[in-house]
């Protein structure tokens, strides 16, 4: 049945990941595309990316069906993805505050498959993963976590001999943690269930040291190993991205317009204040203080779209303050933009004078480590044509 499909043993070294990559957007498919007739044959997805939207963008493929490896994952719960499913409480994680958060069961994994194989528009994906078991794991007793796992995987086999997958496989950030699974549990795992062929862990820099002995292991046994995060770490406690971003002022001249940028925005909430008859200091209110002493430590620029989004944009509706030049804020966010990814220039060139890295081309230079430390294929957030280029260098 499979025999014009691609073969694992075909798959290209670079795969891409479609993380924020949404159908919405023409350059996200052309880039896509573009990677495909590169030679780049593995694309990557969930049901849970972008709600669906990043599942959909497989649907634009301009190619053959059978000259592209298809991944989709399936464990996360959302309102949308997961609208007209009825959960049974036994089946589902929940989160602190109540919410449905994960589930592994056979019945969700059914009702996901078949909803993702109609956002991709396909008859069958060739790899589906459980995406991060580890949360519907926690606290299970291990022949409990065992139950849970063997159900899960006897549907997916199932839809191996019903034509749906071709194999399936497990996407965890926790494998390198024996109490989420075990290596001998692992292996029990995979010498039961024929189809279950792929392992995906994050890998990069910082968090390859602790995966790559046990991906030895991994191959002994005849996993596919895929990897996610190669561009995105954590580094003494703070977000940092592994590629150089191109910055070419100065830090004083940027520290110096984001002061000017921000001192004008206080200055715009304080005439508001005084005209409305509010007598306390900016400093006195919460969203504002805040803002003042910590917007250059927030590390990257969607922790500061979070904090307006949450804090200072409820604040300013509270004080009836509607009239805000977005044109300001939108500077501002610019202007912080440029100086979190200045500031990650300097922390990633500490960081590869560390590691005695010296290179002209840091994202092909990773690829090639990864590969050699193991990964059969490194996903790649490969979101613009320029970003494909620079690998193929």
């Amino acid at each position: 049945m499979y025999k014009s499909m691609i073969n694992i043993e075909d798959i290209f070294n670079v795969g891409i990941g479609t993380y924020r990559m949404t159908y919405k957007s023409l350059e996200n498919i052309k880039s896509m595309n573009y990677g495909i007739n590169k030679g780049i044959n593995l694309i990557d997805t969930a049901s849970n990316y972008l709600n669906g939207d990043s599942e959909k963008i497989i649907s634009k493929i301009d190619v053959e069906r059978t000259s592209v490896f298809i991944v989709s994952k399936v464990g996360y719960i959302t309102p949308i993805i997961s609208e007209g499913f009825l959960f049974k409480p036994e089946d589902v994680y929940f989160k602190e505050d109540n919410v449905p958060f994960h589930s592994i069961s056979s019945d969700y994994i059914k009702y996901q498959l078949k909803k993702s194989l109609i956002r991709c528009n396909l008859d069958y994906l060739d790899c589906y993963l459980l995406h991060n078991p580890e949360y519907s794991l926690k606290n299970k007793e291990n022949h409990h976590k065992m139950e849970i796992l063997e159900e899960a995987f006897s549907t997916l086999e199932s839809f191996v001999k019903e034509g749906k997958i071709r194999y399936f496989g497990i996407s965890s950030n926790e494998l390198n943690n024996s109490k989420t699974l075990s290596l001998e549990e692992l292996s029990y795992l995979k010498e039961k269930y024929p189809s279950f062929m792929f392992i995906q862990i994050p890998f990069n820099l910082i968090e390859g040291e602790s995966h790559i002995s046990l991906m030895e292991e991994y191959k002994k046994r005849g996993f596919y190993i895929l990897s996610n995060r190669p561009l995105n770490t954590v580094f003494n406690n703070k977000s940092l991205r592994l590629s150089f971003f191109n910055i070419t002022e100065s830090k004083e001249f940027l520290l110096k317009k984001e002061s000017e940028l921000f001192n004008y925005f206080i200055k715009l909430i304080k005439i508001h204040l005084a005209n409305i008859g509010i007598k306390e200091q900016v400093e006195e209110f919460y969203p504002l203080s805040y803002l003042i002493n910590n917007r250059l430590k927030f590390g990257n620029i969607e922790a500061v779209h979070v904090y307006f989004n949450d804090y200072l944009y409820p604040f300013l509706n509270e004080i009836e303050f509607k009239n805000i030049d977005r044109n300001i804020v939108t500077n501002l966010m610019h202007s912080w933009k440029e100086i979190f990814q200045l500031n990650n220039n300097e922390r990633l060139k500490s960081l590869l004078k560390t590691k005695g890295i010296v290179t002209n081309n840091l994202p092909k230079y990773l690829i090639e480590d990864y590969n050699k430390s193991g990964v059969d294929t490194v996903l790649m957030g490969l979101t613009k044509k320029q970003y494909i280029d620079d690998i193929f260098k």
